[in-house]
């Protein structure tokens, strides 16, 4: 028997350790408690459930890559403040929707019954669970899952065209700039997603497009997010085709150069060779001259002054050529001249519209920079390639194809160096900035993840990887060669280096020899 002492310190050691006294508990206690699992469901790991909660081991790495900017799809973040602005266009959206609907014939109260009909399967696609067998909070279930459904449908088909509406053209949504970005991202995070289902039936009920374009239509609609990613390849493409076409017009132009000496120089020899001809013609006239005058000196006294005019007026024929091969000759001097004067203005006109190009080039880069479109660019290829990996971890029934990619290159890249050379070499290409920042991504990314090697479709490249690097021979090789011969000026260094030391062994053995078996004296 216990004293009322005793029974009132009972009490007050059970208030403060919170009723976890053994002296309190009760055998039906413990086994009444967390039968119920809600957090993470008994079903969270069937083939239904395929829309996740995050956890804190992956959460950390990155939180900004799994949480929501600008929209709020499905229960998980849903009312929560800074979602508040897009939230309140969602209505104006399913009002279009459902003015789609009835154009077409259908009631949109059959769009209700219809997801109502879907509460079980919803409520199995996610990982936790949703409500307690309350009849409110299934009716706000139910209508989430109606507006966050026509809200992405209207979305997707109007960037797509197969809808317009008037005033479209205005929308902030499509008409401010980074809205539709932020909107993309967001829709690919894991824990903001609705039932691919849900999706399917909202658009066969509605009558609007065939459910069959739905995969069209929504590739279409994340297109835009990575053909901003091509365009820096297309820049790089132009680059490389630009500097391609200045080389070929340097040849070009050492072409053209060649063939003008070589021009001059046939010019220079045909004149050379007429002034000889011109000149033993001279001599062959003289000569006959000194003859004639010789023979008929007494017969053509008479005739001298005839002679004499014959020879002014050949001497007046040439002072004429003379005249006009001067003339002819800076006719082509200052057509020289022109040309010359036209290719500077040319080449000044070329140089102004280069330097123009460039300006304008900073301002841009100026401008993205302020604006920040880089880092947006950088922050969604950070956050699919998470969620990816994330989804792959959680769904049993998925392939690890992201995984494994994410920890192959983790592993390639493991430092700076790495980077660069793969970057130079044209296997990735480099939109984050420093070789640094490319090798920490795909390590933060590849942080605390289960990975199976025998079960990843890369098993025999690593391997293969694993092998070829295990030899000592192989790593050294390739750090010599990349050392060495990287560069053509590398390349020439270590090749006279090299032809030096194969002179001074030879010029050592020979010295040797020469020390050791002098030459016999006859």
């Amino acid at each position: 028997m216990n004293t009322p002492e005793q029974t009132m310190r009972g009490k007050y050691n059970d208030e403060n350790d919170g009723g976890m006294s053994p002296t309190a508990e009760k055998p039906g206690d413990l086994l009444s408690r967390g039968i119920v699992p809600k957090l993470l469901k008994k079903t969270a790991g069937g083939e239904r459930c395929c829309i996740f909660r995050i956890p804190q081991r992956l959460e950390k790495n990155n939180e900004s890559a799994y949480e929501p900017r600008v929209v709020s799809i499905g229960p998980y973040h849903h009312g929560k403040k800074h979602l508040e602005m897009i939230q309140e266009h969602k209505h104006r959206l399913l009002g279009f929707f459902m003015a789609e609907a009835q154009e077409n014939g259908v009631d949109p109260k059959l769009l209700i019954e219809a997801v109502e009909l879907m509460e079980e399967d919803i409520r199995e696609s996610y990982s936790e669970s949703l409500y307690n067998n309350d009849v409110s909070v299934q009716k706000k279930l139910i209508d989430m899952m109606v507006l966050d459904g026509c809200f992405i449908l209207m979305l997707i088909m109007m960037v797509a065209g197969k809808v317009r509406f008037h005033g479209v053209e205005d929308d902030p949504i499509f008409r401010v700039p980074w809205i539709l970005p932020a909107l993309r991202s967001d829709l690919l995070l894991l824990e903001n997603q609705v039932p691919f289902f849900l999706l399917k039936t909202l658009l066969d009920k509605s009558k609007i497009v065939t459910s069959s374009e739905l995969n069209a239509i929504t590739s279409n609609f994340f297109s835009f997010s990575i053909e901003k990613l091509d365009e820096r390849r297309r820049r790089r493409r132009r680059r490389r085709r630009r500097r391609r076409r200045r080389r070929r017009r340097r040849r070009r132009r050492r072409r053209r150069r060649r063939r003008r000496r070589r021009r001059r120089r046939r010019r220079r020899r045909r004149r050379r060779r007429r002034r000889r001809r011109r000149r033993r013609r001279r001599r062959r006239r003289r000569r006959r001259r000194r003859r004639r005058r010789r023979r008929r000196r007494r017969r053509r006294r008479r005739r001298r002054r005839r002679r004499r005019r014959r020879r002014r007026r050949r001497r007046r024929r040439r002072r004429r050529r003379r005249r006009r091969r001067r003339r002819r000759r800076r006719r082509r001097r200052r057509r020289r001249r022109r040309r010359r004067r036209r290719r500077r203005r040319r080449r000044r006109r070329r140089r102004r519209r280069r330097r123009r190009r460039r300006r304008r080039e900073k301002e841009e880069g100026r401008r993205k920079k302020e604006e920040g479109e880089g880092e947006e660019e950088d922050d969604f290829l950070i956050s699919v390639f998470l969620n990816c990996v994330a989804f792959e971890q959680f769904y049993a029934d998925s392939s690890n194809h992201i995984t494994s990619y994410v920890v192959f290159m983790g592993c390639l890249l493991k430092h700076e160096d790495d980077a660069i050379f793969l970057n130079e070499k044209g296997i990735i290409e480099n939109y984050f900035g420093s070789g640094v920042e490319v090798s920490q991504i795909f390590k933060v990314i590849a942080k605390d993840i289960v990975f199976h090697l025998c079960e990843s479709y890369l098993a025999n490249v690593f391997e293969g990887v694993n092998e070829y690097t295990s030899l000592g021979c192989h790593v050294h090789c390739a750090g010599f060669v990349h050392t060495h011969f990287d560069t053509p000026w590398t390349c020439l260094s270590s090749c006279a280096a090299l032809t030096l030391l194969i002179l001074t062994i030879f010029q050592a053995f020979f010295a040797g020899f020469a020390y050791f078996r002098p030459p016999k004296e006859t």
